[in-house]
């Protein structure tokens, strides 16, 4: 901006100022309620509170869960409040909806879209939570990492999983390097649980439960080294 007078004289503040362009970042996703991995009744449908913020204003926001193996199941929230671009939303995680079966985890998480129509909208998602499908206990599932000194199989596999599903697809390689050889060491200690329960008298087709499962672990790890981050989370 220059200015002058009515004579033509420039003003002499001639120091240059920047304006830099950044990306609009995504909405701000979390799960207020349960916010945690739970055990549940097959039957059971599970109340979800979401918060989403964005500077653009909040658009769609979504609940999404599914059987690990499965297809998607999509659920529109319901907007409860919305204070100082703060959006509170509300929806239920129906697991009759899937026929599942005893010890069937099913993964959940919220999406939310912005109002940016100048080069978006914007796609944010909350991080990944579990359920674990058992008629033995509801409440909280098991620990999460750090909070037991126990190498807990079910629990850093589970963190795998999430952490592979809350991955971008055009990830750098390094962060699919690091889950790779997370998933080499779980399917490691998997091999551990194999040998145990083989050499404590387990049943057949428990042990060749244990097989199957090692064996997509194994599947997994490859498809991570090779960045496909699609064929590894089934």
């Amino acid at each position: 901006i220059e200015l002058s007078d009515k004579k033509g004289h420039r003003s002499v503040n001639d120091k240059p100022f920047h304006i830099k362009a950044v990306p609009d970042a995504p909405p701000k996703v979390e799960i207020l309620e349960p916010a945690k991995d739970l055990r549940a009744n097959a039957t059971n449908t599970i109340p979800v509170k979401i918060s989403v913020a964005d500077d653009y204003g909040v658009g769609d926001i979504k609940l999404v869960f599914h059987k690990l193996g499965g297809s998607e199941h999509v659920v529109m929230a319901r907007r409860e409040s919305e204070h100082n671009g703060e959006v509170i939303a509300n929806a239920e995680l129906n697991l009759a909806s899937m026929e599942l079966r005893e010890y069937e985890l099913v993964a959940y998480h919220a999406e939310a879209l912005d109002n940016n129509t100048l080069d978006g909208p914007g796609l944010g998602k909350s991080p990944v939570y579990f359920v674990e499908v058992t008629n033995e206990q509801a409440g909280p599932s098991l620990a999460q990492p750090g909070q037991s000194q126990k190498a807990n199989l079910l629990t850093i596999q589970k963190q795998i999983i999430a952490d592979t599903t809350a991955l971008a697809a055009n990830a750098p390689s390094g962060q699919f390097d690091d889950l790779a050889g997370r998933q080499r060491d779980a399917a490691e200690l998997g091999q551990i649980y194999r040998e145990a329960i083989s050499a404590g008298g387990a049943p057949e087709a428990a042990v060749a439960e244990v097989d199957a499962a090692l064996k997509d672990m194994e599947t997994a790890q490859t498809s991570l080294a090779g960045q496909k981050r699609a064929d590894a989370i089934p």
